[in-house]
């Protein structure tokens, strides 16, 4: 009888490892993410920008619905405060990559120093992966 506790806890604990481990986000992972939401919002297309971007509907999480107007326009409000960022600095470079929790889901904020002559301004993007897909879920 002991000996099916223990493998009932192995098991637990393997098959949650398992799991956690497809939702962890490696910093190539948020380095690639990072880049193609730069180059969208450089290009302005915020239709394919929709996809990256988290959207709560309820108790559910999903990709923004660019059909939507109202979501629409949300997401072409944070592609321009991302582009702005990216007119107004020389350079960038990767900070720091801290674990986080969002709304009790596992997540990986990635910070950014924008570089413009002299000033250096640090903005934290936070990323999460749901369904093996990478969502930026905000940046400040």
């Amino acid at each position: 009888m002991k000996r099916i506790t223990y493998l009932n806890i192995l098991f637990l604990f393997l098959f949650t490892s398992m799991v956690y481990s497809q939702n962890e986000l490696t910093k190539s992972d948020l380095k690639e993410t990072v880049s193609k939401i730069f180059n969208l919002c450089n290009d302005k297309n915020y239709e394919a920008m929709a996809d990256l971007l988290l959207f709560k509907d309820g108790n559910k999480y999903r990709p923004y619905n660019f059909s939507n107007k109202s979501e629409a326009k949300k997401v072409k409000r944070q592609c321009k405060k991302i582009k702005a960022y990216l007119d107004l600095s020389d350079s960038y470079e990767y900070d720091s990559f801290i674990k986080g929790k969002f709304n009790n889901l596992p997540s990986t904020i990635l910070n950014i120093i924008f570089v413009s002559g002299d000033q250096k301004l640090k903005i934290s993007f936070e990323f999460v992966k749901l369904n093996g897909r990478i969502f930026l879920t905000s940046f400040k």
